[in-house]
């Protein structure tokens, strides 16, 4: 038997890269809208500047999977 599992990975960029990345991307003003409403980022370690701020964006699912062994009784 196998036991799959998906777990979701995200990236963390400061807020001028996200920018970048994605302001020409067909929704991407909103996207980083989202993104300003719902996370606070957090302090870049070599910056004070609000655009340096580092926030999380989605990467990626990874899978995993695990074979499981049934033992009979």
């Amino acid at each position: 038997m196998q036991e799959d599992k998906s777990k979701e990975k995200f990236t963390e960029m400061p807020l001028c890269l996200i920018i970048e990345k994605y302001k020409n991307a067909p929704g991407g003003k909103q996207f980083v809208q989202d993104i300003l409403k719902s996370q606070t980022g957090r302090k870049h370690p070599q910056s004070e500047d609000k655009n340096m701020r580092i926030y999380k964006v989605f990467d990626c699912i990874a899978n995993s999977s695990a074979l499981v062994h049934l033992q009979s009784l």
